[in-house]
């Protein structure tokens, strides 16, 4: 699967390669659209909104119950969304 160019793994990897600090700071929108780079491509930020649903913002702050038992930081819950995304096509890991 990928979405202009952006596949899950590269997402994945991404995230892993983010501390959680920057998380705390940035949320995972802000994050995968080059903020911490200053870059004006917004593609891996539209591909992480596409394969999460376009629930980025309520998985990173957790927003509902299921959201907040993806993990207790920003930066898990995104992580395991994805994961779940490519292992079982949906963010919460059910089928």
């Amino acid at each position: 699967m990928s979405h202009k160019g952006y596949t899950l793994v590269n997402l994945i990897a991404f995230f892993q390669n983010t501390t959680n600090a920057q998380f705390k700071h940035l949320n995972a929108l802000e994050l995968a659209d080059g903020a911490l780079t200053g870059r004006e491509s917004f593609g891996r930020g539209n591909a992480l909104d596409n394969f999460l649903g376009y629930e980025t913002w309520a998985i990173n702050d957790g927003l509902t119950k299921a959201y907040r038992a993806l993990g207790k930081t920003p930066r898990t819950r995104i992580l395991r969304a994805l994961r779940n995304r490519k292992r079982t096509g949906n963010v919460l890991g059910t089928t």
